[in-house]
């Protein structure tokens, strides 16, 4: 597998922690 890829994957994942993250944030100050 190429280094790209799996930094590519890494990050597409943490990105969609990220977002999970921020959204429980919101529901939680509301």
């Amino acid at each position: 597998m190429s280094k790209g890829k799996l930094g590519f994957k890494i990050k597409n994942r943490f990105s969609s922690l990220v977002m999970v993250h921020l959204a429980h944030a919101q529901m939680i100050s509301e």
